[in-house]
């Protein structure tokens, strides 16, 4: 099977195994082996360079010769290293991240966070085996999760017992069953044994590992003896005795054997013949249209199925015809032959491969919260904690993103085309459990004073018509194919003159300052929300409304039209193609 499987990835055919696989000795599982033995055992050596050399890190041969050369040593534990070449020392410093991270995250996890962060799935899929590649990966995942499973028995495996396991596995060449679907090998070759293809047909079959018979070389052998059919051409007088055990010790010339050892031996020669017979009768009836059979056998090999096929195919010469392979060219007779690369070729290529990460390092996608500038003009009084826009990601300490996430979570809630009070206590108080907000009065009067705006009443009438929707998701293409500008508008609804309101959500402290300092960091975002809903929709957007229910709840002005709604448009598409455009590390 590894023979087969060598020669398949040699000649790049796409392949898949039915049945059983040899899943811990592929080179996937190997690499991915030498990594996490790596992670767990600093001191591995010889398991750290595999896993460098390996996709998931990538160092060349040159790297670690410059490396070694540089007197670095190959234990990334070790201080006093040199920083160049980068891409090992880049490697040391990533498997030093995964060994902290093993000692904090459970074997499953960390396999499949590896596996995500080195981006082992995306590099299989680069070639024709990707799928099956892909496959073998999140099978390890599957395992690790088994081994870790309570019910299995075992409880939460170690990453060190896990990469033993993975040891014996493949010392034991432990097979694992292939679940692969009919439509991911229609076009892969198949690689099965006769008895896994019984009851199949396919269009072309090749016969193949057929070299070589089985020897039984145990010094005990027992055998039964049983009347012979006429088939086997043995002796007729056997015909009269009763099936009986014969029992043979040692070798042939010096042990000890029963009476009929021998006609046992005989007999069972020669149902083993007809049982491989039958077996290339499977196998060969299996083709539909052409049938392949390898008749190379080595010169030891004289119990092969090959002598037994050219027996058969004596005397039926008009049933198949002899192909003999043509064999390689000689290195003199080569038109081609082999140029060895230069230094210059390998910057040629380095400065390529750089060039192509980058082109597919850039982001396809910016959204409205990304154009938002990261600081305003507006500067809130020391004393107070500072304020934190209420669609960033939470911080710890500040308890102003769970209060806002909850009171988005009761306007997003509620039953617009006709609430009461109660309804939205009750909801409230239910949302500030969920976001750990401790004062769920304040979450009620922060949503009451938003859904008494002038803006929501408008939104009611609407909601009532059928006309208004929440937690809108939204993406529009941007010009000459830069990318897109995808995001999630809290609130948008039609006016009855047949234009488009635009609402979002803002439960940010009131600091003194005025609405207009106050919505000026939302400014593209709201004018990004504005130009998406018109590039995917006929109609128009006439107001884009920022609306602060901390303002709204303090008697304040708290809705605020974004002015010269037509020029935010525009400036935010063209800040997004910016945004796409700008380096995969430009902040």
């Amino acid at each position: 099977i590894d023979v087969l499987e060598d020669a398949l990835i040699s000649k790049n055919v796409p392949y898949v195994f039915d049945s059983q696989a040899p899943l811990f000795t592929s080179q996937d599982i190997r690499d991915l082996h030498a990594s996490l033995t790596a992670i767990d055992d600093p001191a591995d050596q010889v398991a750290t360079l595999s896993a460098i050399r390996s996709p998931a890190f990538t160092c060349t041969d040159t790297d670690l010769l410059l490396w070694k050369a540089a007197g670095g040593r190959f234990s990334y534990l070790d201080g006093d290293q040199p920083d160049s070449p980068e891409p090992v020392a880049s490697a040391f410093a990533e498997l030093r991240r995964y060994h902290t991270l093993s000692r904090e995250m459970d074997t499953a996890t960390l396999v499949e966070t590896f596996i995500r962060e080195r981006r082992l799935r995306e590099k299989s899929m680069l070639t024709r085996l990707g799928p099956e590649r892909a496959r073998r990966l999140d099978l390890v995942v599957e395992l690790a999760n088994a081994l870790s499973d309570p019910a299995s028995g075992t409880g939460s495996i170690t990453l060190r017992d896990f990469t033993r396991w993975l040891a014996r596995q493949s010392e034991e060449n432990a097979q694992m069953p292939e679940r692969v679907s009919q439509g991911a090998v229609s076009d892969a070759v198949r690689v099965m044994t006769i008895h896994g293809a019984k009851g199949l047909e396919f269009p072309i079959v090749v016969i193949t590992s057929a070299t070589g018979g089985q020897n039984n070389t145990d010094s005990v052998q027992l055998r039964m003896l049983r009347s012979p059919s006429p088939a086997t051409g043995q002796n007729p007088q056997l015909a009269q005795l009763p099936a009986q055990l014969e029992v043979q010790l040692g070798s042939k010339d010096v042990g000890l054997r029963t009476a009929g050892a021998d006609d046992a031996v005989e007999q069972e020669a020669a149902e083993g013949d007809l049982e491989d017979v039958r077996l290339l009768y499977v196998a060969a009836t299996r083709a539909k249209d052409h049938l392949l059979v390898s008749r190379y056998r080595g010169k030891s090999a004289k119990k092969a199925l090959v002598p037994k096929i050219e027996q058969h195919l004596e005397g039926n010469e008009d049933l198949w015809q002899q192909w003999s392979y043509p064999g390689r060219q000689s290195p003199g007779q080569s038109q081609n032959p082999v140029q060895r690369e230069s230094v210059q070729d390998r910057d040629t290529w380095t400065s390529e491969r750089a060039a192509l990460v980058a082109t597919a390092s850039r982001r396809s996608y910016t959204t409205p919260t990304d154009l938002k500038p990261e600081r305003s003009h507006f500067t809130p009084d020391p004393k107070v904690t500072a304020p934190q826009l209420d669609d960033e990601p939470a911080k710890p300490g500040l308890g102003a993103t769970e209060l806002g996430r909850a009171v988005h979570a009761v306007l997003q809630h509620i039953d617009l085309s006709g609430w009461t009070d109660a309804d939205l206590t009750s909801l409230s108080v239910r949302m500030a459990e969920e976001h750990d907000v401790a004062d769920s009065d304040r979450v009620t009067s922060l949503a009451a004073a938003a859904l008494k705006t002038e803006t929501m009443a408008r939104a009611t009438a609407a909601a009532q018509r059928g006309q208004a929707w929440r937690e809108v998701s939204v993406a529009a293409p941007l010009p000459n194919q830069a990318g897109q500008l995808e995001g999630q508008i809290d609130l948008m609804f039609i006016e009855e003159d047949g234009s488009v309101t635009v609402v979002d959500h803002k439960t940010d402290r009131d600091h003194g300052g005025s609405i207009e300092q106050a919505a000026e960091p939302y400014l593209p975002q709201m004018g990004a929300y504005a130009w998406c809903v018109e590039q995917v929709t006929d109609m128009t957007v006439s107001r884009a409304v920022l609306l602060f229910a901390s303002r709204a709840d303090s008697g304040g002005p708290s809705e605020y039209d974004v002015p010269d709604l037509a020029q935010q448009k525009q400036q935010a598409a063209q800040l997004a193609i910016e945004r796409v455009s700008a380096p995969a590390d430009a902040s």
